[in-house]
């Protein structure tokens, strides 16, 4: 969507809420039938992927639709130090891919 010029995209969500988002702020996650080894693909699209930081609305929307969708035998874990919150993302190992700072 950012290739095309799309700024901002509006979407109902599963419980029927409208959601505005800035494309800029998302993270999308592809993954084709064809790839053979997924999680080791998925891995490196996370760690090419994910910002260094990211907005707490799109990230609650990555964990609540990439996750359940292509991330479900991953984990994450979120920790908050000195007023600074971060995500930590876990593969299938339980090996740390990627982290981020979530703000407000």
């Amino acid at each position: 969507m950012k290739a095309v010029g799309i700024k901002k995209v509006h979407y109902c969500d599963n419980e029927g809420n409208m959601v505005t988002e800035n494309v800029k702020n998302m993270v999308s996650i592809y993954l084709s039938r064809a790839t053979i080894n997924k999680s080791e693909h998925l891995d490196k699209l996370l760690k090419n992927n994910l910002p260094s930081s990211m907005k707490q609305i799109n990230f609650n929307n990555f964990i609540k639709f990439n996750f359940v969708s292509y991330l479900s035998s991953y984990s994450y874990k979120m920790e908050k130090i000195n007023g600074i919150l971060t995500a930590y993302i876990y593969n299938t190992q339980s090996q740390k891919i990627a982290s981020l700072q979530v703000i407000n």
